[in-house]
């Protein structure tokens, strides 16, 4: 009889142990890429973006293909556009709550 919760649970890097083969590689895989871009937006941070060649040079700095760093930096500028739409909408939405409390206090309607 097998455990139910653990054939149906997705690997990860706290249940590695439970996982072999196939599954333990896919997670120390996805762990060591989630590192390296971790490296890369630190990397970006710190480099001159405006000039050729800078993917080529965080590429060697960390022993891996240019076209892996290419996949990396989509990656993270997806994740910061998504991050800053989601601050933008904070903003949005406290100046709106903001709003309805003057007019609240002012005896206005929200």
């Amino acid at each position: 009889m097998t455990n139910q919760s653990a054939t149906n649970s997705r690997p990860t890097a706290k249940n590695i142990g439970f996982y072999g083969g196939r599954a333990r590689f896919n997670v120390r895989r996805q762990a060591a890429a989630q590192q390296r871009r971790v490296r890369v937006a630190k990397l970006m941070t710190s480099a001159s973006l405006h000039r050729l060649g800078w993917q080529t040079e965080i590429a060697r700095q960390l022993g891996v293909h240019r076209s892996t760093i290419c996949r990396d930096v989509r990656l993270i500028r997806k994740s910061w556009r998504q991050h800053r739409s989601a601050v933008v909408h904070d903003r949005e939405s406290q100046r709106e709550q903001f709003a309805a409390m003057v007019l609240a206090s002012c005896g206005g309607e929200p």
